[in-house]
């Protein structure tokens, strides 16, 4: 019937616009972006034990692929799951629709693509253990980044993606 706060490690640098997940006593920081202006994305995964915070956090093998931020991170099973996000050339964002697992010995493997982007998606996405399917609600297709949206602006999607690990299908 209280709040503990905890100190952790700082990260290794600042960053934004990361995804982050999870699984069982590691939890992981992916892609993102050093600061506002900045015109490329990172590729990076950090992974902090939290059991044994003192050791600070560690860097996994990169992101394959392009830099990336707003990306959707999940736990697939316990496998670390990455997908889509956009990625920054010269500032320019760059939809992507690719997909990796990084699984318990570091080791990073391309999915099927995904049949459209799902940027800024809520995460970590949602693993259906009854169904062993992973489920990816909402998301920015890219379809409206070209238009001037402010004061107007429709919302995300309210699509849900189903990945189904067995089948490698979407």
């Amino acid at each position: 019937n209280r709040l503990q706060i905890e100190q952790l490690p700082n990260l290794p640098h600042q960053i934004a616009n990361c995804s982050s997940v999870l699984i069982g006593k590691h939890w992981y920081i992916l892609g993102g972006i050093k600061c506002p202006d900045s015109k490329t994305a990172l590729s990076i995964c950090w992974q902090l034990d939290l059991e044994q915070t003192e050791n600070g956090w560690k860097q996994c093998p990169s992101i394959p692929g392009e830099g990336r931020m707003l990306s959707v991170a999940g736990n697939l099973n316990g496998d670390l799951i990455l997908v889509s996000g956009v990625s920054l050339h010269d500032g320019k964002r760059k939809y992507l629709r690719d997909a990796y697992i990084l699984n318990a010995e570091n080791i990073w493997t391309q999915i099927r693509d995904l049949p459209k982007p799902v940027v800024a998606a809520p995460n970590p996405a949602w693993f259906d253990r009854h169904s062993s399917n992973l489920l990816i609600f909402g998301g920015d297709n890219g379809k409206l980044a070209s238009k001037n949206l402010k004061e107007k602006h429709p919302g995300f999607s309210s699509d849900v993606l189903c990945y189904n690990p067995n089948e490698n299908i979407w």
